[in-house]
């Protein structure tokens, strides 16, 4: 089957799949500081 000859909607219902848009994929990640190297480069 090619690209073209299916939809979203058709792929939706025929494998029961959940569309999730808004996922927040880096929530539990802590930020960290730079470097004074990384700093200093950037500068």
């Amino acid at each position: 089957m090619s690209y073209s000859e299916f939809t979203l909607e058709e792929l939706k219902s025929k494998f029961n799949l959940t569309i999730q848009e808004q996922v927040e994929l880096f929530q539990a990640i802590e930020p960290v500081n730079p470097s004074p190297l990384l700093r200093d480069i950037l500068e």
